[in-house]
């Protein structure tokens, strides 16, 4: 059996979107070492039963599939809430200095690994708004 399989059945982010992904969190590799660990340590006289690793790795699967769903889900209503603010007047903070800047949204940029919105020529992350403001 190719435990190693298991990347291949799991959801992975598209493209655009990997960077978002933590690399140093890897729980499928996690996994595979300890069921490996779990294997070269077991008692020969009473192997593990195959079904109860089957479901292990079944379990693991989904856990991580619901998991990568779950950021699926977070990253497409991030993009759809910086296209909704598209014209509108919003309130930013930039978190290394607190400072506060309020305009209108010019533009939504979806080419780095986060939404960019432009306010007067300058970039924000969708993140860093605090606050739609009224549009006139």
């Amino acid at each position: 059996m190719n435990v190693y399989g298991l990347k291949a059945i799991v959801p992975t982010p598209p493209p655009g979107l990997q960077g978002a992904f933590n690399k140093e969190e890897k729980p499928e590799e996690d996994f595979i070492k300890l069921m490996v660990a779990q294997l070269q340590n077991q008692d020969p006289e009473k192997p593990l039963d195959g079904t109860a690793l089957v479901t292990q790795l079944m379990q693991m699967n989904a856990a991580i599939a619901t998991n990568r769903m779950s950021w699926l889900t977070t990253e497409n209503h991030i993009v759809s809430t910086a296209a909704s603010l598209l014209g509108k007047r919003v309130q930013v903070r930039t978190p290394a200095t607190g400072e506060m800047h309020a305009g209108l949204v010019a533009s939504v940029d979806y080419n780095d690994a986060r939404p960019m919105i432009e306010i007067d020529g300058r970039r924000h992350p969708v993140e860093n708004v605090v606050q739609v403001l009224d549009a006139a």
